[in-house]
């Protein structure tokens, strides 16, 4: 009797989950186990990490040690820099830069006392070398940071002075200087940017991803920019792996001061000051769409739309204004455009007619007007645009009321007419193969085209169920879900397309009915959280899912996943 009541004890003493997080572990509470995210580091606003996920958050720890360390194991030589200079360790950014370098030179005065680091790489059989100069006015004890326009140095080699400047000086060093004071901490941020955001932001080879051909050289030039760079890196750093963390003080402070420099310029729009702005604030957007947000991208994004609407010409500006830098960002705000949750109820911000010379221009004698994170898929992209027009007219019908039944009728017809087309045009669209020159050596063609099938059988998918309402039993849909989960099994396991199956997923997902094929989706998408972390749109869909199959229990009727998302105040972006 005695055994089996101090076992009953034994039971009724146990507070915690074997199984819990880390922080209610250690404060012997009962963890409720919720993820990504426990309700004991929800109110406590703590980094939610459970005992499951703790070897993967060393090992990210680890790897972010070793790839700041990096840096210091380049050859590195130091001229008078004091033991706490902001400037200890620089930036291993050679890999980003053309194989051909100019050194520029910088001034010296015998009141300026300089600090200067550099830091040697190799790309290809050019040693480069990168400085980073700080100048310190002993006069009035003033740090200064000086910087040059290396822009020409990353775009386009014949411009004026630049062929002649190369032949006069040496090729083998750049020299170059930041707009604004970094802590080491922050240098070390903009390293892990570099070297760990920028590469995800690109299905193409590294090679061929522009993103960096536009960030990195304007974060030399533009403090606004840099400061962007610095939060991505800040951001990328503190969320990987499995963790989940409600707030941070440290970022919010990154965008204060971001958004305090975008408002200045906002004050005084010139040319350059647009540009800048637009770039930010595009920085913005992708980063948080990257990292799964639902509330923040789309009012920077919004903001964003507001200041290309201020300016004469609007969005049209972009494409003629800032050659091939505006064209490529001007391609990716009409992907994010297209690809928000929102456009499903408002309609692009744009009309497609605008995003016309962007996704159906001839490109292919100039390979930056291919944006990196589209790839082959753009001409379904444009298509979507077309059915979320399509999508906006049905629904203003229904809102009308003082339409006849013989117009209402009329009306009805053309859109299915209207749907009935566009369907062949899905079926009808080709990839853009044009960009595979730009594809990584290792890469497989079959990968890239299996991408685009995928898309394609999505965006046919996601016609019928907005258009004409199919629910997911209907076998014309069931067929199609069956074919796009064959191709889903296969790109999950790719590693470069592992942030662009966002929105395949939830088509396919809002098509399952019995409990395997739910299992099955859940499992993949499961695998990629485990890949992506916690912080990303995997998790949301995640969510969205499991609300859309308790309502829709056998599948015979059609939900709107946007309806859910209205409901739960997201604005989910299904681009990453």
């Amino acid at each position: 009797m005695s055994s089996s009541t101090n076992i009953e004890k034994t039971k009724q003493k146990r507070t915690r989950s074997r199984s819990g997080c880390i922080n209610c572990r250690k404060r012997k509470k009962k963890c409720d186990e919720i993820k990504p995210i426990c309700t004991g580091c929800f109110k406590r606003k703590l980094v939610c990490v459970y005992m499951d996920n703790q070897h993967n958050t060393r090992r990210n720890a680890k790897s972010i040690t070793n790839s700041t360390r990096n840096i210091t194991n380049t050859t590195i030589r130091s001229t008078n820099t004091a033991p706490h200079s902001n400037v200890s360790v620089a930036i291993n950014v050679a890999n980003l830069l053309p194989n051909q370098a100019t050194e520029t030179l910088v001034g010296k005065s015998p009141s300026i006392m300089t600090s200067t680091i550099v830091c040697e790489d190799v790309v290809g059989s050019t040693v480069m070398k990168i400085l980073l100069t700080k100048k310190t006015n002993v006069d009035n004890d003033s740090n200064t940071w000086q910087y040059f326009d290396l822009s020409d140095l990353f775009f386009r080699e014949e411009r004026a002075g630049i062929s002649e400047l190369r032949h006069q000086l040496p090729r083998s060093s750049l020299k170059v200087t930041l707009p604004m004071s970094l802590q080491t901490t922050e240098i070390k941020y903009l390293e892990y940017f570099c070297k760990s955001a920028l590469p995800e932001l690109s299905i193409f080879s590294q090679e061929h991803n522009y993103y960096s051909r536009i960030f990195v050289p304007m974060a030399f030039r533009h403090k606004e920019v840099l400061q962007c760079l610095v939060a991505w890196g800040y951001m990328k750093a503190k969320n990987e792996g499995l963790n989940y963390q409600v707030e941070d003080s440290q970022l919010s402070q990154y965008f204060a001061l971001i958004d305090l420099m975008i408002a200045e310029n906002n004050r005084n729009l010139t040319r350059d000051t647009f540009f800048i702005n637009f770039v930010c604030y595009m920085m913005i957007v992708l980063m948080d769409v990257t990292f799964g947000d639902t509330v923040r991208w789309s009012s920077y994004f919004t903001s964003c739309f507001k200041m290309i609407q201020s300016v004469p010409r609007g969005f049209q500006t972009l494409i003629t204004d800032y050659s091939e830098e505006g064209i490529m960002l001007a391609q990716n705000f009409a992907y994010i455009d297209i690809m928000a949750s929102q456009s499903n109820e408002n309609g692009a911000l744009y009309p497609v007619k605008d995003y016309e010379e962007l996704f159906q221009v001839n490109h292919s004698s100039n390979e930056r007007l291919h944006d990196p994170m589209q790839g082959c898929i753009r001409p379904i992209i444009y298509l979507m645009g077309k059915i979320l027009e399509l999508l906006v007219e049905s629904q203003v019908l229904h809102l009308t009321f003082e339409m006849t039944e013989e117009d209402k009728f009329d009306v009805i017809n053309r859109i299915l007419e209207g749907a009935h087309s566009l369907e062949q045009e899905i079926k009808d669209a080709k990839p853009d193969l044009d960009c595979a020159q730009f594809f990584e050596p290792t890469d497989l063609l079959e990968n890239h085209l299996t991408l685009f099938e995928c898309y394609q059988i999505a965006a046919q998918i996601y016609l019928k169920q907005v258009i004409r309402k199919f629910p997911p039993v209907i076998p014309e849909i069931e067929l199609l879900s069956f074919r796009l989960l064959g191709d889903l099994k296969l790109l999950v396991e790719v590693p470069s397309f592992k942030k662009s199956l966002a929105f395949p997923l939830l088509v396919l997902g809002s098509c399952c009915i019995t409990s395997v094929q739910r299992k099955q989706m859940k499992g993949m998408l499961d695998k990629l959280v485990q890949t992506c972390g916690y912080t990303c749109s995997y998790q949301k869909i995640i969510y969205v899912l499991s609300k859309l199959w308790e309502i829709n229990e056998n599948g015979k009727v059609y939900v709107d996943w946007y309806v859910i998302t209205k409901q739960l105040g997201w604005r989910l972006n299904l681009g990453r």
